[in-house]
């Protein structure tokens, strides 16, 4: 399993560095954050009031909606209903204090089904690796592999420790 390099909950990444990981485009991040579209874990900011910071789950919370409107064409309204779901598994993945039944078999590669319900409102559900069958919920419903985005902001934000710490 791919460990990443500090705390989730570490705000070290300016905003900057948020949009060259993510690639959400400035204004969009400033929008969200200011229509509250999306929440922080903490607002955290720079000494003296200066540059807000992300914590590394901030990070991916925002890459997982940020796909979601521009595969699905939702707007944010909708797919900030995947960030619960999307901060539950980063904590199972990698905060050692998050209490799960078993963490040791959390299994890699968990896709997130988005079904839209009847009264228009999305629904989340887990599906796990090896149940390929396609679902028969019926109402529209969108695959979103959730672990893959995770793997590949990690893969970033643990190239950007590196490159920062000299390695």
């Amino acid at each position: 399993m791919k460990e990443i390099l500090i705390s989730i909950y570490e705000a070290s990444f300016t905003h900057s560095e948020v949009v060259k990981l993510t690639g959400i485009p400035d204004r969009t991040l400033h929008n969200w954050l200011q229509r509250e579209v999306i929440t922080l874990h903490k607002d955290f900011f720079t000494p003296g009031g200066g540059r807000r910071l992300y914590t590394p789950i901030d990070i991916f919370k925002i890459a997982v909606m940020y796909e979601l409107t521009i595969y699905t064409q939702f707007p944010p309204s909708l797919a900030r209903e995947m960030i619960n779901a999307t901060q539950h598994r980063v904590r199972a993945r990698f905060d050692p204090e998050f209490i799960i039944e078993d963490k040791t078999n959390i299994p890699l590669g968990l896709d997130l089904i988005f079904v839209i319900g009847p009264d228009e409102r999305p629904i989340v559900m887990h599906r796990y690796p090896g149940n390929d069958d396609p679902p028969n919920y019926g109402h529209p419903w969108l695959v979103v592999p959730v672990d893959q985005i995770i793997d590949r902001i990690l893969d970033n934000l643990n190239d950007l420790i590196a490159k920062e710490s000299g390695e």
